[in-house]
């Protein structure tokens, strides 16, 4: 017999989870967080530089815009 790794009860029929009937329903698993040789999570680093990306994409668009619009103004000024 093995026991419950929550509350230390002794269990009938031992499951993956290592818990109990009643704690498995009181305290579901943690999501599994996909991870690296290291312990680095992959997915939230992925999600990190694909924001980073995106600010930094935006940053240059808003950039290109000014440098036209001031190109326009440079040309309306000469004529």
């Amino acid at each position: 017999m093995t026991h419950c790794a929550n509350c230390g009860r002794k269990l009938k029929t031992p499951r993956p989870s290592g818990m109990g009937r009643v704690c498995e329903k009181k305290n579901p698993p943690p999501p599994v967080v996909e991870r690296d040789l290291f312990g680095y999570d992959t997915a939230a680093a992925a999600q990190a530089a694909r924001e980073r990306v995106a600010l930094h994409v935006d940053a240059l668009v808003a950039e290109a815009h000014a440098a036209v619009r001031a190109g326009f103004r440079r040309v309306r000024a000469a004529a």
